[in-house]
């Protein structure tokens, strides 16, 4: 019985492997550029009043939406997503900003957007090798605009 489990054991172990290697959509991602680098695969920025946090951009290669999170942090004042716009090389595009996650008080909390290109328009497609994201925001009473440029980075996911 033991010799059985000693070969049946490990076969089991390299065909789920396997099923899970090529039997996934692969990732990809996109770093943010002149950002710092954190831990935790985190990019962060100092602005005027506030600092940004976020991750890379990425997820599967067949998915056809994006939604980036930013978390700001260091503020005294509320700041708020007014509007928020992705552009690659084909072209413009107007992101969905969630009043729930629309605006932060003092002290921080995140800001989120998404964008949906449709099943037949994957993200990694859309967004090529650069992308960047202009985020018009409100802090306080001042608006200020925040350019992100996005590069693509090896993938791991």
């Amino acid at each position: 019985m033991r010799s059985v489990a000693r070969w049946v054991i490990p076969r089991y172990i390299l065909v789920a492997t396997a099923l899970i290697a090529f039997g996934c959509d692969p990732g990809y991602r996109f770093r943010p550029v002149k950002w710092i680098e954190q831990p935790e695969r985190q990019w962060s920025r100092d602005f005027d009043g506030f600092s940004l946090r976020t991750h890379y951009l990425g997820g599967l290669v067949g998915e056809w939406w994006l939604g980036p999170t930013f978390e700001v942090f260091g503020n005294s004042e509320p700041v708020s997503l007014t509007d928020a716009s992705l552009y690659t090389d084909r072209g413009r595009y107007s992101g969905v900003i969630d009043s729930r996650t629309a605006s932060v008080a003092p002290g921080g909390g995140r800001l989120g957007v998404h964008w949906d290109f449709g099943r037949g328009n994957p993200a990694p497609d859309v967004l090529g090798q650069r992308a960047e994201i202009i985020l018009g925001l409100l802090v306080g009473s001042r608006p200020q605009k925040v350019r992100i440029e996005y590069e693509r980075a090896s993938c791991c996911l």
